[in-house]
């Protein structure tokens, strides 16, 4: 009996052992599916209007270049209102943010680093390349960018900013919750064969 009495105690620590583990492997893959879903997101985001800022560069300003400040802005902002999920920037390769499709008050940097517009626009591939948010002071986002030439801001650049986070709250959310329902299912199956097995042996 007390030999009987041990290994009940015993199989009771290995089988707290066994759940516990089995509970932390599901929490951590269920972080790794998140953390891969967003960059996912992200890479396809910005894949898909990689060249959107040559398009729009191409077509508005080389076509019809806007004269003075007021007509690069508003012409910034009329090229948002085609697309509100997009910010567009016209930014000098020193970093500084020089007109803006929103109202220049908004703007919380005034200068950003221009290092990964530099690397996009020499044809950058390893994509996500995240780019700093002039509406914020910590957040980064995708974005699409192409040099542009103009008279009073020569060897500039177009800043499209993409995936922005106030229009994707929705999308967001979706997204979470298919990201959750398919890995918590094939984690919890997987996790729970493991345990059973585990315990069986």
């Amino acid at each position: 009996q007390q030999r009987i009495g041990v290994l009940n105690s015993l199989y009771s620590k290995l089988l707290v052992v066994f759940l516990g583990f089995g509970v932390m492997m599901t929490m951590i893959c269920l972080i790794v599916l998140n953390v891969s879903h967003e960059k996912y997101h992200a890479e396809f985001a910005q894949r898909f209007n990689r060249s959107l800022a040559t398009t729009l560069a191409n077509q508005h300003f080389l076509e019809a270049p806007p004269s003075g400040q007021s007509g690069l802005t508003g012409l910034l902002a009329r090229l948002k209102l085609v697309n509100p999920n997009v910010d567009l920037y016209l930014v000098a390769r020193s970093g500084q943010v020089l007109a803006a499709s929103v109202p220049l008050e908004r703007v919380r940097r005034k200068s950003i680093d221009a290092g990964p517009l530099l690397r996009f626009v020499e044809g950058y591939s390893d994509f996500p390349l995240f780019g700093e948010d002039p509406l914020d002071d910590q957040r980064k986002e995708v974005f699409s960018a192409a040099p542009v030439t103009l008279a009073g801001y020569p060897d500039s650049l177009l800043y499209i900013v993409l995936h922005r986070q106030e229009h994707a709250e929705g999308a967001q959310a979706l997204k979470s919750t298919y990201a959750l329902q398919e890995g918590t299912l094939f984690t919890l199956a997987g996790t729970t064969f493991a345990i059973l097995a585990s315990i069986w042996i």
